[in-house]
């Protein structure tokens, strides 16, 4: 069995020659090697399974390998075929496959490899995507779309600073997925035995509600107290640089209220640095510290902002669902594996968005 890619060009080092076997030698890795290496692995995967077995693993093992090198298109993705320890990769996904056979299934097990393919290679992602792999083929659509929606809301931080963006962002990014999220809490359970999420059981604490993931993770300055009339935060960064006085804008869930623009004290640092050409004098750099201690971003809360903020939410109907689908969650962790299952998946329903490397937030 083998799958070529037709593809012409010329160019130092590469080697493409059009016909029916298209070898493309870069890194010591052709297309034919690689199938070769992908070849090899489904004998080894032969060996664990009866002959009975043998027309349902063709079939799936030709949907994944054709899949893989759709995928694997470019000289730098073929040249991790050399490296030992993704051969290991390539074995799990193949069973992965042949337990499973689901086009999307497929589909999920592709992605993961392309991510274990671009990370920076470190022992955490070596057994997380090893893991990952090998669920991947075990997991209900609602499964995967619960566990997408969990792991999205956690752990990224949006690169916004007005609120408005912000809900338009989630509201966008989870709108693929508010259709197959389960309606019982048995999918967690699932996951927690497929070592994705670790559910925790008795104790106290429950898993943060959507407006506390937004207020608290996400963006903490959404949710401060603010600047009163009685502390004039323009007034003390004009004197110190003029430019900075463009920090100060309104408060996103009391119109009566300033804060400073920006997400958190760091960036709103970057952003004070950006304001003032690229540097902040010692001047500037005691204002913007006075007023960042005064704005108290993680102690000084606004009253009643969680309920300011669900209102917020309400105009958003897909984040609104996540929100009302998430109340009551038991305490939950996302666990490495989950992480890449999640990743994967996300970078699967939305191509289009760039996400931070997965061996970044892993």
């Amino acid at each position: 069995m083998r799958f070529h890619r037709q593809k012409q060009t010329a160019g130092d080092g590469d080697n493409f020659q059009a016909g029916r076997d298209v070898n493309v030698y870069v890194a010591g890795v052709t297309v034919e090697q690689a199938n070769e290496i992908f070849d090899s692995r489904i004998e080894m995967l032969r060996r664990e399974l009866t002959s009975q077995a043998d027309s349902v693993v063709n079939e799936r093992m030709d949907l994944l390998q054709k899949a893989t090198f759709e995928a694997f298109d470019t000289p730098e993705l073929l040249s991790v075929f050399a490296n030992p320890d993704f051969q290991f990769n390539i074995l799990e996904a193949q069973r992965s496959a042949a337990r499973s056979g689901e086009p999307e299934d497929i589909g999920l097990i592709v992605d993961i490899l392309v991510q274990r393919a671009t990370s920076d290679e470190t022992p955490r992602l070596r057994v997380a995507t090893r893991k990952a792999l090998d669920v991947a083929g075990l997991l209900s659509p609602r499964s995967l779309a619960g566990l997408t929606a969990v792991w999205y809301m956690v752990a990224l931080v949006p690169a916004v600073s007005d609120i408005d963006s912000l809900l338009a962002q989630l509201d966008g990014h989870l709108a693929p997925l508010i259709s197959e999220l389960p309606s019982d809490e048995r999918w967690l359970n699932d996951l927690d035995l497929l070592d994705c999420l670790s559910v925790a059981t008795g104790g106290l604490g429950s898993l943060m509600t959507v407006p506390q993931l937004i207020g608290k993770r996400k963006v903490p300055v959404f949710i401060c107290a603010g600047f009163s009339g009685n502390f004039d935060a323009k007034k003390i960064l004009r004197e110190s640089d003029p430019r900075l006085e463009e920090l100060v804008v309104p408060h996103p869930l009391q119109s009566s209220l300033l804060v400073l623009a920006g997400r958190d004290e760091n960036n709103i640092r970057e952003l004070a640095t950006q304001f003032c050409g690229g540097f902040l004098s010692s001047e500037a750099e005691l204002a913007l510290t006075a007023v960042i201690a005064e704005l108290g971003i993680n102690e000084r809360q606004l009253p009643d902002w969680e309920n300011k903020l669900n209102r917020e939410i309400e105009m958003y109907p897909s984040l609104r669902a996540v929100r009302d689908w998430m109340r009551g969650f038991p305490p939950l962790t996302v666990t490495s594996v989950g992480v890449v299952v999640g990743y994967a998946n996300m970078k699967r329903v939305l191509p289009a968005v760039t996400l931070p490397r997965l061996d970044s937030i892993l």
